[in-house]
């Protein structure tokens, strides 16, 4: 009986680790959904050199003084936005970027990656414009606040964003020891107190990917920003692009700078 039982043990303790070591190699396969190329046969895309690799970004409403950049959400295709921005963003030149990996941009997803490749992107944009401002969605939040901490950035937006990938996975798979098995735990939340730019967090009302405890947590660690939360009711992660409501609370938060008041 006692054997059996040992053996049993042993049989859960191999099986187990088997499992940890499959999702310790397949973890970015599980993580990323990289998007096909995409094409608009009006716009040319910028090309950008990254740390070895070549970003394709899509330039809208060139010629501006400001600027923004927008970092999308995973598995996510950025042109999809272009009627929004256009028309919402008509002040801003506005670059939509697709990371390593997605929508025609070479090489792998990966944290390291997506991070060296926002900086290259914050700096290539900032020498052409007086102000830039960054727009982070889902996992390109915890890219936005990468930049942020870094980076002179005019205002944040962060879109249904989250503390981290790691607790993300913790919640998905609470009997793996995930801190130890990520390679890419995203953990926005140490870089928050770096920010200092003024801010706006969207939350999804419904949102079952980020739960909102997440992004509570977030916001607490944003103690060095003023921070202001819009959620839209209604709308779980991926449901509120089309909604106008959205176009509103972005439209109405990143309004350029402006000439300086005059002298009195």
């Amino acid at each position: 009986m006692t054997r059996t039982l040992w053996s049993l043990v042993a049989l859960a303790v191999v099986v187990y680790a088997a499992f940890c070591l499959y999702t310790y190699l397949r973890q970015r396969q599980l993580i990323y959904f990289p998007t096909a190329p995409s094409h608009a046969a009006d716009i040319d895309p910028m090309w950008l050199d990254s740390d070895g690799e070549r970003l394709k970004l899509w330039p809208l409403n060139p010629g501006r003084e400001e600027a923004l950049v927008y970092f999308g959400g995973n598995g996510e295709d950025v042109l999809f936005n272009r009627t929004l921005f256009e028309s919402v963003f008509g002040d801003h030149s506005v670059y939509l970027v697709n990371y390593r990996g997605y929508g025609g941009s070479s090489g792998a997803p990966s944290q390291a990656g997506f991070y060296t490749d926002a900086l290259n992107v914050f700096d290539a944009v900032a020498a052409r414009h007086a102000a830039v401002s960054v727009i982070g969605r889902s996992i390109g939040s915890a890219v936005a606040i990468h930049v942020a901490a870094r980076r002179p950035v005019r205002q944040l937006v962060l879109v249904t964003p989250m503390d981290s990938v790691e607790s993300l996975a913790k919640r998905a798979y609470p009997l793996l020891p995930v801190t130890l098995l990520l390679k890419d735990p995203y953990r926005a939340v140490d870089d928050a107190p770096r920010i200092d730019a003024p801010t706006l967090v969207v939350v999804a009302e419904r949102d079952h990917i980020v739960p909102l405890e997440s992004t509570e947590r977030l916001v607490e660690a944003l103690d060095g920003a003023p921070v202001t939360v819009t959620t839209l009711p209604g709308h779980d992660h991926n449901s509120f692009a089309d909604d106008p409501r959205y176009g509103a609370v972005l439209g109405s938060f990143l309004r350029p700078a402006g000439p300086p008041a005059p002298a009195e």
